[in-house]
Formats: structure tokens, C-alpha cells, sequence
């Protein structure tokens, strides 16, 4: 069609599975099979179809389990983590540390470890 890749896909695959071989990937116009791209590091697993939406679900309810403010600031880190060194990822670390730590979440986080029971974030 004569245009370039669009929807971040520039800026994501080199990310997931490297420069050299997202170059491949556009300029071959390669497609992928699920075993390729979980091999290459695209896709976290692969789920067979019919059970597609229980791995889902099981995920999100997992994933749902993490205090906010902890999946915010994680995810904050590691997008970070790919455009800044090492040095100020340690200072942006400890600031979000240190915010985490003043929060309700982190009470009920440390409570929950003592009791020896899951921790319920979020619940005021």
C-alpha cells in the first residue's frame, strides 16, 4: 500500500522481540504463528482456543489481586526502564517507593503479611 506500520507497532515490537528482528518482520511482511511469536517473546503464553477466555479471566482476576497503586507504579518503572539509566531508575524507584508506602494499600499490604491472610486493597 505503499505506507509505513501505524498503531505504536514501531514502537512496541523492537521492545518485545528486538530491533533485527522486527525489521524482519515489517520489511519480510512476515506473519506469525502463535508458536513463533511466543518463541520470539511477542505473547506471554499461548491458550488453546476453547479455554481462550478462562486464561483471560483467570489473568485479569489475578492481576485484579494487586494493590493499585502498586500495578500503577510498576507498570510506570518498566515503561521507564527502556529510556533512562540506571542511576536515575533507582531515584524514580525509591520516590515511588516511598509514595507507596504513605498509602492504605501498603497498611493493609503489611497487615495482611502479620495476619498471614491475602491482603484486600483497596477496601477503605
Amino acid at each position: 500500500m505503499g505506507l509505513s506500520p501505524d498503531g505504536g507497532t514501531t514502537w512496541l515490537l523492537p521492545r518485545l522481540v528486538g530491533v533485527q528482528r522486527a525489521k524482519c518482520f515489517f520489511f519480510n511482511n512476515e506473519t506469525w504463528s502463535g508458536e513463533k511469536a511466543f518463541h520470539y517473546g511477542a505473547v506471554d503464553e499461548l491458550a488453546e482456543q476453547e479455554n481462550l477466555l478462562e486464561r483471560a479471566i483467570s489473568i485479569a482476576e489475578s492481576w485484579g489481586r494487586w494493590s493499585e497503586s502498586s500495578r500503577r507504579s510498576t507498570k510506570q518503572l518498566i515503561d521507564a526502564s527502556t529510556s533512562t539509566f540506571m542511576e536515575t531508575q533507582l531515584e524514580f524507584e525509591k520516590l515511588l517507593i516511598t509514595n507507596s508506602s504513605l498509602t492504605s494499600d501498603f497498611a493493609e499490604g503489611v497487615s495482611a503479611f502479620l495476619e498471614k491472610r491475602d491482603p484486600k486493597f483497596g477496601e477503605e
